[in-house]
């Protein structure tokens, strides 16, 4: 497995270790954390880092929505990393799964290897995925979902 360099936790100083938890039950599905992605992080139309997904139950008059934020899982097994051959998916040793760009040639295999749908090619046939806003963290902000969040819905932090 490919493991990348990675730059101290601004705040600490010390090597991070990012983490993000979700608490599903807070979720409106206002749809303000894919928003908040795509226009942070330039994602093309037709393309999410992050969706929700929705799930109704019930029959009429008794009917409940379901809302179910989704990103990238960041594995720790990583399937993505290891479908890739060119070796343009790397993890940190802050935990999180990026894509090198320069190197990828975009296959389609780390796309295919992913059971939650969370990486995807953009305009320019390059893998594109959540990599916790690496730039916010390196300036010592949260992910832009996290702050955008209404509901509180994510949990990010350094797990040491």
């Amino acid at each position: 497995m490919a493991v990348a360099e990675t730059r101290p936790n601004p705040k600490t100083g010390r090597s991070a270790d990012w983490r993000m938890a979700l608490d599903i039950e807070r979720c409106i599905g206002c749809h303000a954390c894919s928003v908040a992605c795509k226009v942070e992080n330039t994602v093309p139309l037709g393309r999410f880092r992050t969706k929700v997904y929705y799930l109704d139950e019930g029959k009429f008059p008794k009917v409940k929505r379901h809302f179910l934020p989704t990103l990238c899982m960041q594995c720790e097994d990583t399937p993505c990393l290891k479908a890739c051959d060119r070796v343009a998916i790397v993890k940190g040793a802050d935990g999180i799964v990026r894509v090198d760009a320069d190197k990828c040639e975009h296959v389609g295999a780390c796309e295919a290897a992913c059971p939650y749908g969370a990486i995807g090619c953009d305009d320019n046939d390059i893998a594109d995925k959540c990599d916790f806003c690496s730039h916010r963290l390196d300036a010592g902000m949260e992910p832009a979902c996290v702050e955008t969040c209404p509901g509180e819905v994510f949990h990010f932090g350094d797990a040491n």
